[in-house]
């Protein structure tokens, strides 16, 4: 049954989630092999800068991708802690989804045999 619920709220770092009908379980992993790096204040703005700054640059026939803009904010991350950095991004680009500022396009690719073609999706701002 439909229960109107919407959420974005990330599971915790190092953790398994499992989600059915009746709700939620949340488990650690135990022991976590390292600290995980916090977002804070600090990051979202250098890497919603860079995003919007990348993705201004970036146009319908050379978009950007998630992956190129994780790249981009590898220097935010501390060494020899797990980063958060895919989550980062992909909540930066919800954003601007949902206030229409992001452009999507779709790109064929080569897919993982001879004659398989795969679609990968690219961003831009206008």
């Amino acid at each position: 049954k439909d229960r109107n619920y919407y959420s974005y709220e990330p599971i915790p770092c190092m953790s398994q989630v499992e989600v059915t009908v009746d709700g939620f379980r949340a488990r650690s992993f135990d022991p976590m092999p390292m600290s995980v790096k916090s977002i804070d204040a600090f990051m979202w703005k250098d890497a919603y800068d860079l995003c919007v700054k990348e993705l201004k640059k970036a146009t319908p026939e050379n978009p950007e991708s998630v992956g190129g803009l994780i790249e981009k904010t590898k220097y935010l991350w501390p060494e020899g802690m797990l980063n958060q950095d895919a989550m980062l991004i992909y909540e930066i680009m919800r954003a601007l989804d949902e206030k229409g500022l992001l452009k999507i396009v779709t790109v064929p690719d080569e897919g993982p045999a001879e004659g398989i073609k795969t679609y990968h999706f690219r961003l831009y701002m206008d």
